[in-house]
């Protein structure tokens, strides 16, 4: 399954992010694309999410996000090979959560990570190893 996603994910280089939708009480992430060379709309939503990660900066360049003319989806990927874990330190009630992205979105300089369940694209669910 993850092969087909793989290939899937390879089709969707270079898109047009629309819009975001996060949505915390469905525990669900949307991303609403537009691919210009087929003319065609693309929706990725990220099904029973745990958690992720927004990182808007590589080394020191930090850019705001209302100030693009839009939102490239650049790559996005499994992080099948790679583990990833962040473990938050500090107080006690702190040291209790955990977070292992399973997906790493490249939007030009930021990075989306994420951990879910499944992925739908295009009303095609994937279910990913957790």
């Amino acid at each position: 399954m993850n092969g087909d996603l793989k290939k899937k994910f390879g089709e969707l280089f270079s898109i047009v992010i629309s819009s975001f939708d996060f949505n915390m009480l469905q525990h669900k992430i949307q991303l609403n694309c537009y691919n210009p060379s087929l003319n065609k709309n693309i929706t990725l939503v990220f099904n029973d999410v745990f958690g992720f990660l927004w990182i808007n900066n590589v080394e020191s360049r930090k850019t705001p996000l209302y100030d693009w003319e839009y939102y490239e989806l650049t790559s996005i990927d499994l992080l099948d090979e790679i583990k990833c874990e962040y473990i938050l330190n500090g107080s006690n009630w702190m040291n209790n959560y955990k977070f292992q992205p399973n997906i790493v979105i490249d939007i030009w300089f930021p990075v989306l990570m994420i951990e879910c369940k499944s992925i739908t694209v295009d009303g095609q669910e994937y279910l990913l190893d957790i």
